[in-house]
């Protein structure tokens, strides 16, 4: 579950924000930079939460030599069918706990879940690792050299932003849809307009292609929980902090 999620984040955050950035759809980077305390929406979790979660995804965790090299230091692998419904209690003890994988950028993270099927997210993004972020969660070289220059200009402001989204995500066969209502970069709300969509759901396709066992028959929200469907890898291999 955590590679879904990481891919989730970062297309709705990360590619998004960075392309109109550089693009210039996006002034006053001061501002936009100003808060690095993300969100609280009221989302707490037991260890309790993520051994629910683990028993539900049956996937093997399993510690990596340290390395400071981030090609290599996340491995999936194997197969397994999960049919099963996460509260947001679990899936935020689960990004919780993912933050001990080493050349992770995303920290602080909670994510609520609404009755209407909207999802909520929030957090820190550590600008200073999201290039060896992105080499280990197998980003495309050309698309992460592509928002570089907004990279270095945006890290000399304020390296660990804040952000938040609230929306409607879905996957049917591998494909997503997803509706953004709204979101921030500090308390700076992003135009929604100009988010290039064909990009985000690219990016998205192309992430999970290069996840060993992930295949997403449904993903969605309804009633408070997320809903998946499909098969994960069965064995997460992570170099840890």
């Amino acid at each position: 579950m955590m590679k879904t999620w990481m891919i989730i984040v970062l297309v709705i955050i990360l590619v998004p924000v960075l392309t109109l950035g550089y693009l210039g759809f996006v002034p006053g980077l001061s501002t936009v930079m100003g808060s690095n305390r993300p969100r609280d929406l009221g989302v707490r979790y037991t260890q309790a939460d993520l051994s629910s979660l683990m028993a539900k995804n049956g996937i093997q965790d399993v510690a990596l030599p340290d390395t400071s090299n981030p090609a290599g230091s996340l491995i999936y692998s194997g197969s397994k069918a999960v049919k099963a419904d996460f509260t947001q209690a679990e899936l935020t003890a689960r990004m919780a706990d993912n933050e001990k994988i080493k050349f992770n950028p995303i920290s602080d993270t909670q994510l609520k879940i609404n009755a209407d099927g909207t999802a909520e997210v929030s957090g820190i993004m550590d600008l200073n690792m999201v290039g060896d972020g992105a080499t280990a969660f197998g980003m495309p070289k050309g698309d992460f050299d592509r928002i570089m220059p907004y990279l270095d200009k945006a890290k000399a402001l304020n390296s660990k932003p804040a952000f938040y989204a609230k929306g409607k995500v879905s996957v049917v066969n591998n494909q997503l849809s997803m509706d953004v209502k709204e979101a921030e970069i500090g308390r700076m709300p992003l135009p929604l307009d100009q988010i290039p969509m064909d990009t985000v759901t690219s990016e998205f396709e192309s992430l999970m292609g290069n996840v060993e066992g992930l295949n997403i028959k449904s993903l969605q929200f309804e009633n408070g929980k997320m809903s998946f469907d499909g098969t994960l890898p069965a064995k997460v291999s992570s170099a840890r902090k």
